[in-house]
């Protein structure tokens, strides 16, 4: 039993590793141990799960990868390869959208996961991306929600009190587009200056967009991937430390991000980040700031205990349960049921209900569902039966 934890552990040291650690190449010694100990498996699935499987390739050695078992390594490398196809998609994507906005006079700006390959990421097989974010200032949202909806499959119009306007998916392959206004992040993410005055601007196939300066990326990161589940936690990990491991970024950038942070009050949010990212140690940098020491040991201490739930956790919808642990519930709660919920209330049908009293009621408010959804079904079928038609969705 030793063994296979002992084994489990240098699968997670590698995954660690691997995202936190850009320049150093992985140990022969924990990948030797790894396929000995028949893990590679585990080291697989993780990898997927978490979304740094293209990572994990490009990180091995050609040595390393002939040691991994066949199966594993052909789908690290599918996988890899899968980022690089899917990227191009979405730089075809990236080009037309900006262009079609460009002509209608409106500003774009890319972030995330588009900001990081295109600024970051030497090879896009190492980044995997879901859909491609767009920023737009808030008085053109709805035009520029028009203009790209026109060639789209589907369309989300639903305008959300946070001025987002959802997701337009584009046909076959095309991708999704999530666009955004300015106001949506104005609340969750600190920035130190105007992203479309001050922002950097970027020329693809002669379309023209912003990209966020890196102290803006490096804290719309780390404040956005909080925001999911533990099971964005290394991709989010991986792309901070790419960051501040770039040549030019120095204590400035440091200082910088930490003011941010400190005056829109995402201090306890940035420095879990900074931890997370440095494998379960706050960078230098910060401390340099001026940040204490004994809160950087805090939040290095929650960071390890982050990647130990990053790397085990099954589920994806740990969402709102992530969010009340990073802003100090009650630890080791991730195996129930709080994590369905936001952070202190959680919407049972119409009603707002605590997050404990939540926790407790969910698994009957389930049945309520289950048995509703069973005698409205039932009620169907009798009055299909006897050609009547009750008002069934008048009734509780």
């Amino acid at each position: 039993m030793s063994s296979g934890r002992t084994s489990v552990a240098t699968a997670q040291a590698i995954l660690v590793h691997v995202c936190t650690r850009p320049d150093e190449p992985v140990p022969d010694a924990w990948v030797e141990t790894l396929v000995v100990s028949e893990q590679a498996g585990w080291l697989l699935r993780a990898a997927e799960r978490t979304m740094v499987a293209g990572l994990l390739w490009f990180a091995l050695t050609p040595a390393q990868r002939k040691l991994l078992p066949d199966e594993c390594a052909g789908r690290l490398q599918a996988l890899h390869l899968g980022n690089a196809l899917r990227w191009q998609t979405y730089r075809k994507l990236l080009i037309s959208s900006a262009t079609r906005l460009a002509e209608a006079g409106i500003p774009v700006a890319v972030l995330k996961g588009s900001a990081l390959l295109l600024a970051v990421y030497p090879d896009p097989g190492q980044r995997t991306m879901v859909d491609l974010d767009l920023l737009v200032p808030d008085e053109h949202l709805t035009k520029a929600h028009e203009l790209l909806g026109r060639e789209a499959a589907q369309v989300s119009h639903a305008l959300t009190p946070h001025r987002h306007l959802g997701e337009i998916r584009m046909e076959g392959e095309g991708g999704m587009i999530e666009l955004h206004g300015v106001a949506a992040h104005e609340a969750s993410w600190p920035r130190t200056g105007d992203l479309f005055a001050n922002g950097r601007r970027a020329t693809l196939e002669g379309a023209r967009v912003s990209l966020p300066s890196d102290s803006d990326l490096w804290l719309h990161l780390a404040c956005h991937g909080f925001t999911h589940g533990p099971s964005y936690w290394p991709r989010m990990a991986a792309d901070l430390a790419r960051l501040y491991s770039l040549p030019h970024w120095d204590e400035q950038h440091w200082r910088a991000v930490w003011q941010a942070a400190q005056h829109r009050g995402a201090g306890r949010v940035v420095l879990l980040a900074a931890a997370l990212a440095g494998g379960g140690r706050v960078p230098a940098g910060l401390r340099e700031a001026g940040v204490p020491n004994t809160v950087c040991e805090l939040a290095a201490a929650q960071a390890r205990e982050a990647w130990g739930i990053a790397t085990t956790a099954r589920a994806r919808n740990f969402g709102p349960w992530a969010r009340s642990w990073v802003s100090g519930g009650t630890r080791r709660r991730e195996h129930i049921m709080a994590h369905l919920f936001r952070p202190r209330t959680v919407l049972m049908g119409r009603l707002h209900v605590p997050l404990v009293i939540g926790t407790v009621l969910y698994p009957g408010y389930l049945l309520w569902k289950a048995l509703r959804l069973v005698w409205t079904g039932l009620a169907w079928r009798a009055a299909l039966r006897t050609r009547s038609f009750p008002e069934l969705l008048d009734r509780p």
